[in-house]
């Protein structure tokens, strides 16, 4: 299994200026690339990437690449994050949890950065099991997972706030997880 070859170049396009786009234009752009993907199935206490896990890569990869080009063309490379979120089942004490949701979303981070990406471009999260995929099996490995979300590009038609906590707040804090 490879995902091209390490520490990857991007190739920059021509920068656009964003100032010109319309809220319709930047809404277009961003449905088109906003992207939630699980990766599911974590061994118990444990936060190695498995053989399993390849499909789910190989189409985070491919959808990371061409948000990386298009932030790269927009001008808005160094403000964009991909969040990453840790999961774990119901089982243990909480604090064993919280430690394991958050191994899980750091290996993931890892891998994805020893495959090109800029760790900058990573916020890294952690909810132990607050949000079990599955509340009917609490134990189960379906819940040990990662969620990784772009959410869209931190641009807007006129420097206005938008109205969306997600995005005025995250860009007046400089991306600090705020969550």
């Amino acid at each position: 299994f490879s995902l091209q070859s390490n520490h990857r170049v991007f190739a920059q396009q021509p920068t656009v200026n964003t100032s010109t786009l319309t809220a319709a234009q930047i809404d277009a752009i961003n449905r088109q690339l906003m992207f939630r993907i699980e990766i599911t199935h974590f061994n118990y206490a444990s936060s190695n990437i498995l053989g399993h896990m390849n499909i789910e890569f190989e189409k985070l990869y491919s959808k990371l690449k061409v948000i990386i080009d298009r932030a790269r063309a927009l001008g808005v490379y160094e403000k964009f994050k991909i969040i990453v979120v840790g999961y774990s089942d119901a089982d243990g004490p909480f604090h064993k949890k919280l430690a394991a949701s958050k191994k899980r979303a750091e290996s993931v981070v890892e891998y994805l950065v020893s495959k090109g990406f800029e760790r900058k471009i990573f916020l890294i999260n952690y909810r132990a099991d607050l949000e079990l995929k599955d509340p009917a099996k609490p134990k189960d490995g379906i819940n040990r997972r990662v969620l990784i979300v772009f959410e869209g590009y931190p641009i807007r038609p006129t420097g206005a706030p938008t109205g969306d906590r997600s995005i005025d707040e995250i860009d007046e804090l400089g991306f600090r997880d705020i969550r």
